[in-house]
């Protein structure tokens, strides 16, 4: 396996990546703190495999379809899941989590759109309430405390 980064100049036509334990370990952009300089690491962070089974365990848990319960106890559900993949997956490469939370973000935006006849197709309407909301709430769902917040929610 040949592991390319900013010190290892060679051209290889093999696999320049490998999973291991959830993490894929390839090439990715860092940066230099003292120097403020970018260069070519090879760093880890989930891999797809694993943002796939995430995803997959979301969509299992059907979130959408439960408006019976309130907000607060749908977090209340949910926190220790998230809380555990941030702490596993979040060690290395955070920023990789977000399209998985933002994939969240939607389930409980749909989840809104039933539970509230106001936002009932108004998709546009019912994602900037629930940014709103993670504004505002930013305890309320873990992903929402560990600062895993995009402006597209």
């Amino acid at each position: 396996m040949y592991c390319k980064d900013g010190n290892r100049k060679e051209v290889y036509s093999g696999n320049t990546s490998f999973v291991f334990l959830g993490y894929e370990f390839r090439a990715r952009a860092a940066e230099n703190k003292t120097a403020k300089v970018m260069f070519c690491s090879f760093l880890p962070a989930i891999s797809p495999k694993a943002k796939k089974a995430i995803t997959q365990k979301i969509r299992e848990l059907n979130v959408r379809n439960k408006s019976s319960l309130s907000l607060q106890q749908i977090a209340t559900w949910l926190n220790p899941m998230i809380r555990g993949w941030i702490n596993y997956y979040g060690k290395f490469t955070k920023s990789a989590l977000n399209s998985v939370f933002q994939r969240l973000n939607r389930t409980l935006t749909m989840l809104s759109m039933k539970k509230y006849k106001k936002l009932a197709h108004r998709v546009t309407y019912a994602a900037k309430r629930m940014e709103e909301m993670a504004r505002k709430h930013t305890n309320l769902f873990a992903h929402w405390q560990a600062g895993i917040i995009n402006a597209h929610i």
